[in-house]
């Protein structure tokens, strides 16, 4: 991680512009990654050390990001084959199950690990979970083509666009990608799936900062378009929900639903753009940037007590203000 890149205006951006799309670029995964750029996921971290963390530890994959991604592929990018994404990986099978070991037992570490030093910026999957995760992914597309409303925010879009701007407030570079750009640029849409009904997509939000996500791609779209004076009204979320087997069985659905950008209408809203400090206020990218300030400052040390003087979580709580206080 180069920490002054992310206060150097003059970095090269990654990947190509796209024709008439108002500064947003086409930029492999990889280099969106690689770009040293706050984003949502990072401002989801609720101290600087769970920043720290979440920029120097590798992301571990899961069951839910792995079907995710599957997802996205097949409704975002069709021509994209899964094994530019995944990688097939040779482990020993446990007799007692018939299943592939997991990934943290004796007997199958080293074989994971030897995978995913073979395959570096892939997913790597056993042939079974691959299949299981495809059937998933099936299902899912399939309640996606029945519903018209969902079908239609497909239509006359640009999808997986990249949008990187250095912001003037901040001063420091800003990344977001999005799923789906309408060609009206009058609203952003997003793909989620999800475990949970439809009906309780709510939930989600609030869990995995999907109403912090929207504000700031909302934010920064707007940033970019500034030329134009647009307004983002809402961020629409395509929602795909998977199956329930059991007692309270359900099929795979689909459902579309639209957040309003109004604090006035959206509670999670008016609480993820008082996080940015929109339109006044002290952000979470200020702490952010403050912090990396001082990293660097201070040499960068690598030692725990070292870094979290540059990186707290709950060291700078003082007296009574600053402590917290557990209420039933």
């Amino acid at each position: 991680m180069n920490w002054p890149d992310f206060m150097n205006p003059a970095l090269e951006l990654p990947g190509t512009p796209i024709p008439g799309r108002f500064g947003y670029r086409r930029v492999s995964e990889a280099d969106y990654r690689a770009f040293p750029a706050v984003n949502a996921s990072l401002l989801k971290a609720k101290t600087p050390a769970e920043m720290f963390q979440q920029l120097t530890t590798p992301q571990k994959q899961t069951d839910a990001l792995t079907t995710g991604t599957l997802v996205h592929m097949a409704t975002l990018e069709p021509e994209t084959s899964w094994g530019e994404r995944f990688a097939l990986a040779d482990i020993p099978i446990n007799p007692k199950t018939g299943e592939p070991y997991g990934e943290n037992t004796k007997k199958a570490a080293a074989a994971w690990e030897e995978a995913r030093a073979e395959n570096p910026g892939k997913i790597v999957v056993t042939e079974s979970t691959l299949q299981e995760h495809i059937t998933q992914c099936r299902n899912l597309q399939m309640a996606l083509s029945v519903n018209p409303d969902a079908m239609g925010e497909l239509a006359d879009v640009d999808t997986e666009v990249s949008g990187i701007r250095w912001h003037p407030k901040w001063q420091c570079w800003v990344k977001w990608r999005l799923d789906i750009l309408p060609k009206h640029c009058r609203y952003l849409v997003d793909v989620k799936t999800t475990s949970r009904h439809p009906s309780e997509f709510g939930k989600d939000c609030w869990q995995f900062g999907y109403y912090l996500q929207a504000a700031f791609y909302a934010h920064c779209h707007e940033l970019l378009m500034s030329n134009m004076n647009l307004h983002v009204g809402k961020f629409t979320f395509i929602i795909l929900a998977k199956p329930e087997e059991g007692r309270k069985a359900r099929p795979p659905m689909a459902r579309v639903a639209d957040l309003p950008i109004d604090p006035s209408l959206s509670n999670g809203i008016r609480v993820a753009q008082a996080t940015l400090g929109i339109p006044e206020g002290l952000s979470r990218v200020d702490v952010f940037m403050n912090c990396v300030r001082e990293y660097v400052v201070a040499g960068e040390p690598t030692d725990f007590a070292g870094i979290r003087r540059c990186w707290p979580a709950y060291e700078t709580e003082s007296g009574e203000n600053g402590r917290w206080v557990l209420r039933d």
